[in-house]
């Protein structure tokens, strides 16, 4: 048997024995002869289930390793095999053992979660592997059920994920379907063309080439659902999907924010000692100084939030045009305005101070990282008549270029 039936078979027994505990607790008394004997070999039988479990997965990784690669799940163009994400955690929250395209599913996303060295074995767990993922869609005939498991040019989950982000906002690059760990490229030295005559000898020049790493990260969102929602699929599909999604999209936004600005390697700006009232004069410095770093700056935007938005929206450009600084852009240039721009920064006798950023973020790279594991659990909201549910994807941000972003963190 594979690993993941005889953690389910496992998962059954603890039932099992669960039940026989309840009973004799709700009735304020010891095991009856029956209920011991059961009990015992229940017991025994987990014992060797445990050992058999890991034999499995030994057996599993060296196969895998053998292999040198994680197979992915394929499907004969014919087959119409239609996915459920509400379905798979149905079953696995049943506590029985999944049915056979829900085992191939579970294998599946294991051994991807395994080869990238983020699995540890739980019989609670729903692994989806990388190209479920890319197929976890709601569209066409598929209905709420879910996308069809055949391999598609559709959208799925993690470019669902994006719309409406700050990342998609601000343009950065996003990269979907990383399976390993990957390298960035980086030019350190710039290559200039040079005019020559037909003979003429040209200096040699040193192209160099460094790398910024991404690494799967683990981003984790937990959240509760009440059981009669997950019993009506129709509607759970969606509900569930959407919750994670804007569950992930805060928490990816938020944190490029935090990275941003802390990057190393970054324009600093700066208002004062105490920081200063934003003016015109250090909204053209942001763009000269990235523009002076930048061989291009006509994708560059402004990031801001709703209070520099408000000052700037009654600040004018000079006194006597009575234009302001901001109107449909900024400076001649596009800006995006949220929320997750801190507006509480300190700075020396400063406070509530803000952030804003100039510059061309299509030179930041999202990397998400395939395979996707959520982890169930029917019972510590069980009085509740809810289950908890922790999804694990697994993310990362690479600054190919903080020399093309000018920031200020103390403008009031």
């Amino acid at each position: 048997m594979k690993s993941t039936e005889l953690k389910q078979l496992r998962n059954s027994k603890l039932n099992e024995m669960g039940k026989l505990i309840d009973a004799k607790d709700n009735e304020k008394r010891g095991f009856n002869e029956d209920e011991k004997v059961s009990f015992d070999a229940l017991e025994k039988e987990i014992e060797k289930l445990d050992v058999d479990i890991l034999q499995a997965e030994k057996e599993e990784n060296i196969k895998i390793r053998m292999a040198g690669k994680v197979d992915t799940p394929t499907f004969k163009k014919e087959e119409k095999r239609t996915y459920s994400l509400v379905e798979h955690i149905n079953q696995v929250r049943s506590g029985k053992p999944l049915d056979s395209f829900y085992s191939d599913v579970q294998n599946e996303g294991e051994k991807e979660l395994r080869a990238k060295g983020v699995y540890q074995s739980n019989e609670y767990s729903v692994a989806i592997p990388a190209s479920y993922v890319r197929d976890l869609s709601v569209t066409g005939a598929s209905g709420a059920k879910g996308g069809e498991l055949v391999q598609t040019d559709k959208s799925g989950f993690l470019y669902e994920l994006m719309e409406g982000s700050l990342i998609q906002r601000l343009g950065l690059t996003v990269i979907n379907g990383l399976e390993n760990n990957i390298d960035m490229p980086k030019q350190k030295t710039s290559v200039d063309a040079v005019w020559a005559d037909e003979n003429d000898n040209v200096a040699n020049i040193d192209f160099e080439v460094g790398s910024v790493p991404l690494r799967p990260k683990r981003l984790a969102a937990p959240y509760a659902i009440s059981n009669k929602l997950l019993m009506q699929s129709s509607i759970a599909e969606s509900v569930v999907r959407e919750t994670l999604q804007r569950k992930i999209r805060k928490a990816l936004d938020t944190k490029f924010v935090e990275l941003l600005l802390s990057a190393s390697g970054t324009i600093p700006v700066v208002m004062g000692v105490n920081g200063g009232a934003l003016t015109y004069e250090k909204v053209l410095e942001m763009i000269q100084k990235v523009g002076e770093a930048s061989e291009d700056i006509d994708l560059a935007k402004f990031l801001i939030n709703y209070k520099t938005w408000g000052a700037l929206k009654q600040t004018k450009i000079d006194a006597g045009s009575g234009k302001m600084v901001l109107s449909d852009k900024l400076a001649d240039f596009d800006y995006v305005a949220s929320n997750y721009v801190p507006s509480n920064l300190v700075k020396g006798d400063g406070t509530g101070l803000s952030a804003l950023a100039f510059g061309d973020f299509s030179k930041v790279v999202l990397g998400n990282f395939s395979a996707m594991e959520l982890i169930v659990d029917p019972y510590t909201l069980a009085s509740q008549a809810k289950t908890k549910i922790v999804s694990n994807t697994f993310h990362d941000f690479a600054f190919t270029y903080p020399e093309a972003i000018s920031i200020i963190k103390d403008a009031e």
